[in-house]
């Protein structure tokens, strides 16, 4: 392309006058002049948020261009990362395409696609804009705009990378969201992600939710009880949705029934005994053989 040509030229000449005894720092790279601002590199995966590989500690692409003479096809459309890029349809996307096997693996607001592939929304409209048998995928979301894919992808569809290393829903605005998920900076945020289960509340554990590289506090499945300091075992709690055996989560922060006893004068109701449970001690109800 014209603008790694140019480059090469540069440097060659800049070495064939160094060579001539010029002083110390007469010559420098074109990078450095300021021209272009390439994001800054070690590894290719510090290219995510925009894609790209990275060369020479910086993240390059292969549509890069200095004007349409440079691109097979499409027009040279400038770019803050890149100088400018070649693009047919939508929004440039730097290549070369990021594979993927989760959204979260894909450079910020993009997909995975059946093909493996992470996609930009604004690849298409409609079908036509796309090539062969591929359909024009929607997310679904308020914003039309969708990516070509040979069928709907299989791997977390709805959700877009946020640049963070999670693939979570888009949103426009405030209650935009499902319930129990905040819009901030234009992706959904569940209210009760965790990083591990000291983030979450008694009786819960921080599990992964789905693929979407994102921990969530759940239910526990089988819950513990600790010794309360009336001697029975009970579930501790931070707020009723702790008690998942039933009862209230009281001052003491121990799961309570209202119908709890220890022996069966404490049950008022007739044809009622005191029956053994686990969380409580004991709670009043029908012996049922």
């Amino acid at each position: 392309m014209k603008k790694l040509t140019l480059n090469a030229t540069f440097s060659y000449l800049c070495l064939l006058l160094c060579s001539l005894a010029l002083p110390v720092g007469a010559c420098s790279d074109e990078s450095n002049s300021g021209d272009d601002i390439f994001i800054v590199c070690q590894t290719t995966s510090d290219c995510v948020s925009r894609g790209g590989v990275c060369q020479q500690e910086q993240c390059r692409a292969d549509n890069e261009c200095s004007s349409d003479a440079d691109c097979a096809s499409g027009s040279c459309v400038p770019d803050a990362d890149f100088g400018g890029l070649c693009v047919s349809f939508g929004p440039p996307n730097p290549g070369p395409a990021w594979t993927c096997t989760s959204g979260s693996d894909c450079p910020v607001g993009q997909g995975c696609g059946s093909d493996g592939l992470c996609h930009i929304d604004g690849e298409c409209s409609s079908s036509a804009d796309c090539s062969g048998s591929d359909i024009c995928y929607n997310a679904g979301n308020d914003d039309p705009a969708g990516f070509c894919a040979s069928d709907r992808p299989a791997v977390n569809p709805y959700c877009r990378a946020d640049g963070q290393g999670a693939c979570r829903y888009e949103c426009y605005q405030d209650g935009s969201c499902a319930a129990g998920s905040t819009c901030v900076a234009g992706f959904c945020h569940w209210d009760d992600e965790c990083a591990d289960v000291n983030d979450c509340t008694p009786n819960h554990l921080c599990e992964p939710l789905f693929d979407h590289n994102v921990n969530t506090c759940t239910e526990d499945p089988d819950p513990s009880c600790v010794n309360a300091p009336d001697g029975v075992c009970r579930l501790a709690c931070a707020s009723t949705q702790d008690c998942l055996a039933g009862g209230t989560c009281e001052t003491d922060n121990y799961c309570h029934a209202d119908n709890e006893c220890t022996t069966p004068a404490d049950c008022t109701v007739a044809g009622e005994t005191c029956l053994p449970r686990e969380f409580f001690g004991g709670l009043c109800g029908v012996d049922r053989p």
